[in-house]
């Protein structure tokens, strides 16, 4: 799939530059370094945080999606982990930012 943008529950849409192809069922890096960063000085360890996040994608025939995720992040240990599980997908407009 190729994702247009995103956007986490603390921050406003993010359109990308280019688009990025993500292979379904494959881990991705981008958007997260700053929610990683981010959370790993704020979750304290022992604890989790979930936070809501949306990224945007198109069909084939050029319909927008929106993939709902949430970001569950962890302290294993000393090693702190953000995990994402899609939680819907809708066919919707997107915002503006993105548009």
């Amino acid at each position: 799939m190729l994702v247009w943008g995103a956007k986490s529950e603390q921050s406003p849409p993010v359109k990308f530059a280019q688009p990025r192809f993500v292979v379904p069922g494959a881990a991705y890096e981008f958007f997260l370094e700053e929610a990683f960063n981010r959370l790993s000085q704020t979750v304290p360890k022992g604890t989790q945080q979930d936070l809501p996040e949306d990224l945007y994608i198109k069909s084939a025939d050029g319909k927008p999606y929106v993939v709902h995720d949430v970001l569950r992040a962890l302290w294993e240990g000393d090693n702190f982990k953000i995990y994402s599980t899609t939680t819907a997908i809708t066919q919707e407009e997107w915002p503006k930012e993105i548009q």
